[in-house]
């Protein structure tokens, strides 16, 4: 693929979503070693971006105004190049770009605060990020908190918004010599002893109730001899902060630094005693990991944003309580044993993020999009049009994003059924792919004007992702089957890919997934296995139906029904013969093997499908996506 991607942000100072987009760039030329990307950006390349890549180029707008940058510079240049996407990390992208778009929200607080918004934001940056939002192939978020959020304010599909998270620069787990720290903070003009702040001073970042916490707190403690610095850009409503300071008589102890730059700051972190983010609303919260990941104990407002974030490492409060916050900081202060403990917590906290994650969630994410341009639309399924090679590559991707995927495999009986079962159909709706089972699917296809690659059943791709899952190191767990079938076919496919490692076989007994207690059983059963693929043969539509309804429990990145694939590795059914499979007759085969079961699906029900299809291509309700 080649990607475009908008880093024209880079040109101002690097705050929050600067760096979320910097960092994002730099993994993807790090980590992708397959896609093409085009970066656009302000005025010149960045420093960090000047590395030996050879799938990288620049687009360079000569001109610094964001309007015209933005609204008339990219929408040009973008359509002079062949991309098969662009995706807009920080600001929404202009009306007149007609690429499939990917727009990073990092939270809903344009939505939920409208009134706090400055003029540029009410007027500019809101209604072009409403409009973004309703056009964009996929919206990524920072957090399941935003995901949320952005999804009750801009009502689109939460299928169509993806939390591929985020994390700090490498540059804060460096560790500082002590003369560069005395230097620093000498330059810096910082105190010995002073509690730490970094955010833009903004309303929505609740600087002046953190400022009559810290007055409590020297009423309560006058021996403390800490200042309160506060860092970062001095931002719209600023103000009432400065105001704040006068108002408490703290204007000897507040120390407002002003931005500071990224090489310096990992310093700041570092001569701080503690960190508090008294923030109001937060979509992920950058701060309180770089603090975390510098060896400072964090401070943080009790909301769920960076609760999600944080997790057990930080000390939460109640930010609408000034006396709380100056409880904590008291706490904190005094107790050294319960500072070296959040430290470590701090540590463990910010090491469980990493660029590399979020690099293999946003390559899942684009190789989806480019996936749904080529689609198309047969009856009530819309269908993946790859070949087998491509599709076992999404499938990877899919395992590394870490979500919880749905795949079906597609024949003629499951299309019928989809005309009247809305509980498949759902199935369906919300699978992360759909492959074309079957040779009468291609007939119909190429009948309809929109030819198929490739036939890609789910009993040819049981044995090759067995196969890749034993080159790769992927966990697999086979579920249902005829009695000792998935036994039986786990020797064989160990036998025929050394390494492959199943963590898990289990055939329930019939009726099931009527049993509550035999399903929690299972559940709980796969979910301790902790495979990467989930094997499920119990029959279409059942286990298509189990695995949407317990996926989320659980949580297997990739889950597939198979049918009868158990019994035919096995041994235990014979498959038809390769010549009938490429003729389309493999049906016919399967009703010879079990005439009493099978005659009335295949004779009578299927029948059906020729009758659609041609309604289908009579009333030219083909759709191209």
């Amino acid at each position: 693929m080649k990607i475009g991607i908008d880093a024209t942000s880079l040109y101002r100072k690097i705050t929050g979503i600067e760096s979320y987009t910097l960092n994002l760039i730099k993994a993807l030329l790090e980590y992708d070693c397959e896609n093409e990307y085009v970066i656009f950006l302000r005025k010149q390349v960045h420093p960090e971006f000047l590395i030996d890549k050879k799938r990288v180029s620049f687009r360079i707008c000569p001109v610094v105004n964001q309007v015209f940058c933005e609204q008339i510079w990219l929408p040009y240049v973008i359509a002079q190049e062949k991309l098969n996407l662009v995706h807009f990390p920080a600001f929404p992208p202009s009306p007149l770009i007609c690429k499939p778009l990917v727009f990073t929200i990092h939270d809903a607080a344009m939505w939920r605060f409208p009134k706090k918004l400055s003029w540029k934001g009410r007027y500019y940056f809101l209604p072009l990020s409403n409009l973004a939002a309703l056009k964009a192939s996929r919206i990524i978020t920072v957090s399941e908190f935003s995901k949320k959020e952005i999804g009750f304010f801009i009502k689109k599909s939460i299928l169509n918004i993806q939390n591929c998270g985020e994390s700090i620069d490498s540059i804060f787990n460096r560790r500082f010599k002590h003369e560069t720290l005395v230097e620093i903070k000498k330059e810096k003009q910082l105190p010995d002893k002073f509690i730490l702040s970094v955010n833009s001073l903004e309303p929505r970042k609740n600087i002046p109730n953190l400022l009559l916490a810290f007055r409590l707190l020297k009423e309560c403690k006058p021996s403390f001899q800490h200042k309160l610095v506060l860092v970062g850009r001095k931002a719209w409503g600023k103000d009432s902060v400065f105001s704040e300071i006068t108002r408490l008589k703290l204007d000897r102890d507040v120390i407002i630094t002003g931005y500071i730059e990224p090489d310096s700051l990992p310093a700041v972190y570092q001569l701080a005693d503690i960190f508090f983010y008294s923030s109001l609303y937060e979509g992920f919260g950058l701060p309180p990991l770089e603090a975390m990941a510098s060896g400072v104990p964090v401070i943080a407002s009790d909301i769920p944003a960076l609760k999600e974030i944080l997790g057990e490492a930080a000390f939460y409060v109640d930010a609408h309580s000034p006396e709380n916050m100056a409880e904590a900081l008291k706490n904190l202060l005094e107790n050294k044993q319960l500072r070296s403990n959040m430290i470590q917590k701090g540590f463990e906290k910010s090491e469980s993020y990493s660029w590399q994650r979020v690099t293999n969630r946003m390559i899942s994410v684009y190789e989806s999009i480019a996936s749904q341009y080529n689609r198309f639309f047969l009856l009530q399924a819309t269908i993946n049009n790859l070949y087998f090679d491509e599709a076992l590559k999404q499938i990877e991707c899919l395992i590394k994003a870490n979500e919880y995927n749905v795949i079906v495999t597609p024949n003629v009986d499951h299309l019928v059924r989809l005309e009247h079962d809305l509980d498949f159909k759902d199935v369906y709706d919300n699978a992360a792919l759909v492959l074309a089972d079957g040779i009468p699917i291609l007939w119909a296809a190429k009948f309809l004007g929109t030819p198929l690659k490739e036939k890609i059943s789910g009993s040819d791709l049981f044995p090759r992702l067995c196969q890749v899952a034993a080159q790769k190191g992927y966990k697999v767990f086979f579920l249902g089957g005829r009695e000792g079938a998935a036994d039986k076919a786990a020797k064989v496919l160990s036998s025929n890919y050394p390494g492959l490692q199943i963590v898990g076989i289990y055939a329930p007994s019939y009726g099931f997934e009527h049993n509550i207690a035999e399903n929690e059983k299972i559940v709980c059963m796969i979910k301790l296995a902790k495979p990467d693929i989930l094997f499920v043969g119990l029959g279409s539509p059942k286990q298509e139906k189990w695995i949407y309804k317990h996926k989320d429990q659980y949580q297997v990145p990739v889950s597939i029904g198979i049918g009868v694939s158990f019994e035919f590795v096995s041994g235990m059914v014979k498959r038809a013969p390769v010549w009938m499979q490429g003729v389309g007759l493999e049906w016919f085969w399967r009703l010879l093997m079990e005439p009493k079961r099978l005659w009335k699906r295949y004779l009578i029900n299927d029948m059906k499908f020729f009758g659609l299809v041609l309604k289908q291509k009579l009333s030219r309700k083909i759709v191209k996506i």
